[in-house]
């Protein structure tokens, strides 16, 4: 495999006076913004779909559970599919399958149908996201990138926000579910017409075949170790556990089989050596740990305010935006500072999110209300301050050493580590939520509280990989990798603050 020329505008002539920066950032926001809006909307739209659709329980956790784990399985194809072909390639077919499968959810006649529609969804926007972050990585590079990471992950902090928002209002005026995936259709069709016109073309010519055998032998690992995750979250499931260790025999499987092919001078799906990079492998296992505490305690948070407090959903979401708010503001100043205080930047964000989560677990056990639930605005804002801290510098650090003609592959494997996160902790979180139901006899304010306490605990581990990289002492620049690929990026030397 060869790496792709310096990249240039697919159309000079359409772009006018945009900048670089902003050619790029307006396609991969709209992109990211389909995705993670269309993820939103269906938690808020979730009660009035079964209701329309009278889902059976099996139906509506398949509606959610469906679309995460073929989204998992499709990250790492995705990248590199996006790595070989061009990302800018890879992203337009994927947007423009993505508005089809996407408005094909708002015309769905059953709730298998949905489920399967949401399914299919997933595994495009599988092969989407690593296309914006790899395009992000291709296009720009030290302090530029930093900034670009923080512009997108505060977009899409903002999102969290907006969807459940917009589709609250959207359901309470039509008084149906039918439009609310509509937004995502149209923000995925703006971003495949002007890709067409603003992205840089950075196929460069390659032709390799994509690696089937690992493929599959990936993505059955995948399947084994979350499906029994995913059951875990459903009441009265009996999940499978012995599918984790049968996927703990696939995964070691495609690793013997990856480094077989790269030895053999083939192009695997995944070089392994990205593994070894350790601020990449840091920052995998330190998102995978933020994602495992993260949306547990959001769920949790509406489970206590809708359940325990009788709040509409519209003034549930609401109440929650303050963390939403401070984690859009956050990333921006944190994709700013990181190249100034590197891994610190880190340690802080999982500090105040561990500490903002502890202290919702402290406050939920309160039966707060009317005016009183207001307090809860504090540790929701130190989380989003502590969340934007995390994202985007976090982002920016693992990927800081990964070669760009790996890019989209990482940010494949790296997206890998934030879903297997969160089908560990959202399972655990309702697991203890409704152990603690039965143990405290219906109590959903002790319940939610003893929940919380394991996103807590989990971020907290977040904590520990970071501060445990930090006494390792400073990263050796790879300069290896960058005279194997001249187009990588320039490493952190050690005696610089972001070593």
């Amino acid at each position: 495999m060869t790496t792709s020329a310096c990249p240039t505008p697919s159309s000079p002539s359409a772009v006018g006076n945009l900048t670089r920066f902003r050619r790029v950032m307006i396609v991969c926001l709209l992109a990211g913004y389909a995705v993670q809006i269309d993820n939103n909307m269906i938690t808020v739209a979730l009660p009035t779909i079964e209701r329309g659709l009278q889902l059976t329980s099996t139906q509506a956790t398949w509606a959610v559970s469906g679309y995460v784990l073929a989204l998992a399985l499709t990250l790492v194809m995705g990248g590199r599919l996006g790595d070989d072909h061009g990302r800018r390639r890879v992203l337009l077919v994927s947007s423009s399958l993505f508005v089809v499968a996407t408005a094909a959810c708002n015309i769905v006649p059953s709730g298998t149908w949905l489920a399967v529609a949401r399914t299919l969804v997933g595994c495009i926007a599988g092969l989407a996201l690593p296309q914006i972050v790899g395009l992000i990585q291709l296009t720009f590079g030290g302090r530029e990138r930093g900034r670009a990471f923080g512009v997108y992950s505060s977009a899409i902090s903002l999102s969290a926000v907006v969807a459940p928002l917009i589709g609250g209002a959207l359901i309470d005026s039509v008084h149906s579910w039918r439009l609310v995936f509509g937004p995502s259709v149209i923000m995925a069709l703006a971003a495949l017409v002007l890709g067409y016109f603003l992205l840089p073309d950075d196929s460069g010519g390659r032709t390799t075949r994509l690696d089937l055998v690992g493929t599959a032998l990936l993505g059955l690992s995948i399947v084994s170790i979350m499906y029994p995750l995913i059951q875990a979250g459903a009441e009265g499931a009996h999940p499978a556990w012995w599918l984790i260790a049968v996927g703990a025999v696939l995964l070691a499987g495609f690793c013997r089989w990856e480094t077989r092919l790269e030895r053999a001078g083939r192009s695997p799906l995944m070089r392994l050596g990205l593994l070894g990079i350790r601020s990449y492998s840091v920052g995998a296992l330190t998102v995978m740990f933020f994602f495992a505490g993260y949306p547990g305690m959001i769920l949790l948070t509406h489970l206590y305010l809708q359940n325990g407090l009788h709040n509409s959903a519209f003034s549930s979401a609401a109440t929650t935006v303050p963390f939403g708010l401070s984690s859009a503001i956050a990333a921006l100043i944190g994709g700013r500072l990181v190249h100034r205080y590197g891994r610190w930047i880190v340690v802080c964000g999982c500090v105040a999110v561990t500490v903002g989560v502890a202290l919702s677990a402290l406050l939920v056990t309160r039966r707060l209300g009317g005016d009183d639930v207001l307090v809860l605005i504090a540790p929701f804002t130190i989380s989003g301050l502590g969340s934007g801290l995390i994202i985007a510098p976090n982002q920016t650090l693992a990927l800081a050493e990964v070669p760009k003609a790996e890019a989209s592959t990482a940010a494949g494997v790296y997206q890998v580590a934030m879903r297997v996160g969160q089908s560990m902790g959202t399972p655990l979180a309702l697991t203890l939520y409704s152990t603690g139901l039965s143990h405290w006899h219906g109590d959903v304010f002790k319940a939610a509280s003893f929940g919380m306490t394991s996103s807590a605990v989990l971020i907290g581990l977040a904590v520990v990989v970071r501060l445990w990289d930090i006494l390792r002492g400073p990263r050796v620049r790879p300069a290896a990798a960058d005279t194997l690929h001249p187009s990588g990026p320039i490493a952190y030397a050690p005696d610089e603050p972001g070593a």
